[in-house]
């Protein structure tokens, strides 16, 4: 099977206004099973749109036509196809609990009898799923609403029920963009497993430059609505490495288990936080650091070498959610050749560890 997105042109209508035209005779040739396709650009280029149109999200083209080795993509020569929208919001229905939000789309393309209490064997199956991809954490969410996860969590929820569903075509938009670290890779692992394992064509539209890279067969680069660029990055079956997660630590269990190592590391007693004396203002004024006479600096060595004496981590771990102004860890372990990574890069906190990175 061959899939080809053909002469996709596309203009939103604005009344009053005149059409703003999004895409101008695209066409991506012969997408394999198999294949990972990106689509990058600039925003505005038209990722969404030519994602949108090729998913059947969005209504007809202005022009263009999906064609399936060659013939157009009708209802006696139709694939299953699924869209994943930008918006996690977007992908899930509010009125149905996790569990069954996971297993809808599947039912939905097999065209199956739809019942909203999935059975046991379902359950079991939605199970394994999650524990052979690393989403353990949805075990216990099942019988929940979505609205009882977060953003991210709920784009984790849309992509794994596209890799339940099994579809022929599978287009993301945007698939970790509101992921953290961890996700992110897991995401971009589900990718593969839609792709080499299930022998989807996946049509991803990203912003996400280096997973683009590590993921994709082939990165298509629009402009202005217009295809500019299509690059080869590797054979449909050469393998690849997305990244790989080892949590070794969590924002609840971190302060209290290296305040473990040593009294004088963190806080002045075993605690979840800081200890008895912290106050808010803290790091500024008469806080726990101005009464132990403790710089940024020097709680940043104490911290540093607290989670290399509880987590003993070599360089192919990957080190994620220190809390408490993370940038001011991520250089320093950096520079001992260790994989961290996180968020809360504040500039002042990236140049601090820039200073102690060495």
């Amino acid at each position: 099977m061959r899939i080809t997105a053909e002469g996709y042109s596309y203009a939103y209508m604005v009344r009053g206004f005149a059409p703003i035209h999004a895409l101008d005779s695209v066409t991506i040739r012969d997408m394999l099973p198999g294949e990972i396709v990106c689509i990058m650009g600039p925003n505005g280029a038209g990722k969404s749109t030519l994602a949108g149109l090729v998913g059947g999200y969005l209504d007809g083209p202005s022009s263009g036509v999906l064609l399936v080795d060659d013939a157009p993509d009708t209802a006696s020569n139709s694939i299953r196809r699924l869209f994943i929208p930008q918006k996690p919001q977007e992908g899930v229905l509010p009125q149905l609990t996790v569990l069954e939000n996971l297993v809808f789309r599947r039912k939905a393309l097999k065209h199956t009898n739809w019942h909203r209490a999935a059975g046991k064997a379902e359950r079991q199956r939605v199970l394994a799923l999650l524990n052979e991809t690393g989403f353990e954490f949805l075990n216990s969410k099942l019988d929940l609403p979505p609205e009882a996860l977060s953003g991210g969590q709920q784009q984790v929820l849309n992509v794994l029920s596209a890799i339940y569903a099994e579809p022929d075509l599978l287009v993301l938009d945007e698939p970790t963009s509101k992921l953290d670290e961890a996700n992110r890779i897991r995401v971009a692992q589900l990718v593969l497993v839609a792709a080499k394992t299930k022998r989807a064509i996946v049509f991803c539209a990203t912003h996400d430059g280096e997973m683009a890279e590590r993921l994709s067969d082939r990165i298509c680069t629009l402009d202005r609505g217009r295809l500019v660029r299509t690059r080869r990055v590797r054979s449909v079956d050469a393998k690849r490495f997305v990244g790989d997660v080892r949590v070794v630590a969590t924002r609840s269990d971190l302060p209290h288990d290296v305040a473990a190592v040593s009294d004088d590391w963190w806080a002045p007693a075993k605690n979840k936080l800081f200890g008895p004396d912290y106050v808010e203002g803290d790091d500024s004024r008469g806080g726990y650091l101005a009464g132990r006479r403790l710089s940024r600096e020097q709680r940043t060595h104490r911290e540093v070498n607290g989670v290399l004496a509880l987590l003993h981590p070599s360089p192919t771990d990957r080190i994620l959610d220190i809390p408490c102004g993370w940038g001011r860890h991520t250089l320093p372990l950096q520079g001992r050749n260790l994989n961290a990574a996180g968020g809360d890069l504040a500039f002042e906190f990236l140049m601090q560890g820039t200073r102690l990175g060495t």
